[in-house]
């Protein structure tokens, strides 16, 4: 049929459910919307994902498929940072979310490029693989690598632990989003030769909620040996939810929806908006973690015993696999924007001890005496954004900087954006130019991408073959005591 005809601007490739159709611009060919599994929804909601059923003929896969519920009612932002990093991922939210996108510089020429998997940002509850700002264009043209970034379950769809207040039935709800990712892992080492990647030769990174993507599946059994070097930007995560923590939670979201432990098959049936207003109830129920600063994420992974058996801090599992870890500065600034006088340069000192004492408690005047004196000059609101950046940002790299040094070989590199921003929203900017040099929708469309300016970094040095490096504008934290980095030490910084 004419249809099935590959041509320069429709490339056509055979994976192993059948063929797709992409496009090509500028060297690149692209395919969206490719499914790596069956949709979530009924039967298959809260359960391990199921590969994609094979279809005949070509599928194309031209444009975006839909995203992954997201979490309600999120607090508005200001209007500046509604398009900070460009226009906003408006493809349908549901449960037919299991699709990834692929770019690549390359069809049927024989090579075997590395391969960069992206995993989106938003704390394990919101965000998407399909938003402009990380289109994989650029990435692919000037890393010549094959990029592919991923959608799958989020919030209370991808991580309600049911195994323990319902049946054996429910044993891997409160993991489902991450054995998603798992998934589409799978389907990149058995199809991504076809557009001139090497699965041998797999890299996953993420920034923010996908730093700790990438930190819980270097904690998974069943990811292992899927990818082989992994890079978390500006969000590693040390600990997650306890299954004591996550019953709670559990339990509390039957309460809010009416059910009983043995009616747990009932939430299969039950609309998706009725489940996602019972987020915040069953949150506010349970309360704080224990450890807020580092298991931030009410409905994310659980620690269950078997498709996560320990914390991502400890990751043993993973122990030979090389990993970069980083992030800017200013970290803090981007979540602090929204506080009116932070935003507005008239924090006071007794706002700034009113803000740290909700972090650090017992230990204020010791953290503010500390930042005081490392940034004598700083207003209240640098000092603060600094505090926060160290105490959430700082300790959660140094504890991954640790666990990667146990060994005779070190495996990790540690990279840090020093300069300081020009803006207090710079540094999430800077952060994501650096992760995907991409896109013309960004305001800073004007700076030299941070691919040319450092060639060493991600596309050409961490990726291919070798120990990893600091590239330019990069550098090696050495050891310290885990103290400073939530006190002077990183203040100093």
């Amino acid at each position: 049929m004419a249809n099935d005809i590959a041509t320069a601007d429709a490339p056509i490739v055979e994976i192993a459910a059948g063929k797709l159709r992409g496009t090509s611009s500028a060297g690149i060919y692209s395919f969206r919307g490719v499914p790596y599994g069956v949709p979530s929804a009924g039967p298959n909601r809260f359960m391990p994902p199921e590969p994609p059923l094979p279809w005949a003929g070509v599928r194309d896969a031209l444009a975006y498929a839909g995203r992954a519920w997201q979490l309600p009612n999120r607090p508005k932002r200001r209007p500046v940072l509604e398009t900070l990093l460009g226009p906003a991922d408006t493809t349908p939210e549901g449960e037919d979310c299991l699709t990834l996108n692929v770019w690549t510089p390359g069809l049927g020429d024989g090579a075997k490029r590395p391969v960069m998997v992206w995993l989106h940002g938003g704390a394990f509850g919101y965000g998407s693989g399909n938003r402009a700002v990380t289109d994989g264009t650029n990435l692919a043209r000037r890393g010549d690598v094959v990029v592919v970034s991923v959608n799958h379950r989020l919030n209370i769809f991808g991580f309600l632990h049911l195994a323990d207040v319902g049946s054996p039935a429910w044993a891997h709800s409160g993991n489902a989003g991450m054995l998603d990712l798992v998934a589409a892992l799978r389907w990149v080492r058995d199809n991504i030769a076809g557009f001139g990647g090497d699965p041998g030769k797999v890299t996953i990174f993420g920034e923010s909620g996908g730093g700790g993507k990438v930190s819980v599946l270097l904690a998974m059994p069943g990811a292992r040996g899927l990818f082989h070097r992994a890079i978390i930007q500006s969000g590693a995560a040390i600990r997650v939810s306890t299954r004591e923590r996550a019953n709670a939670l559990a339990e509390a979201v039957l309460r809010e929806v009416g059910l009983r432990s043995s009616e747990c098959e009932r939430l299969q049936s039950m609309p998706a908006e009725r489940l996602l207003a019972a987020i915040a109830p069953a949150s506010h129920a349970v309360g704080r973690s224990r450890w807020p600063l580092l298991d931030r994420y009410n409905f994310g992974p659980v620690v269950d015993g078997s498709d996560l058996p320990q914390h991502p801090g400890e990751p043993a599992i993973s122990d030979d696999i090389p990993v970069m870890i980083g992030g800017t500065r200013e970290e803090s600034a981007f979540f602090l924007a929204d506080d009116d006088a932070v935003w507005n340069s008239s924090l006071s000192e007794a706002e700034l001890r009113q803000r740290v004492a909700a972090v650090a408690g017992a230990e204020t005047e010791e953290v503010l005496a500390a930042y005081r004196m490392a940034m004598p000059q700083a207003s209240p609101g640098d000092r603060l954004i600094a505090a926060l950046t160290g105490s959430i940002f700082g300790s959660a790299q140094y504890c991954w900087r640790s666990a990667m040094q146990r060994g005779a070989e070190p495996r990790s590199t540690c990279t840090r954006s020093t300069g300081r921003a020009p803006h207090m929203l710079a540094a999430s900017r800077r952060t994501m130019r650096w992760i995907c040099p991409s896109s013309s929708t960004m305001s800073m469309r004007q700076t030299r991408p941070p691919a040319r300016r450092a060639p060493g970094s991600w596309p050409r040095a961490f990726q291919r073959p070798g120990s990893p490096s600091p590239g330019t504008g990069s550098r090696t934290i050495p050891r310290s005591h885990p103290g400073r980095l939530t006190r002077a030490g990183n203040a100093r910084r």
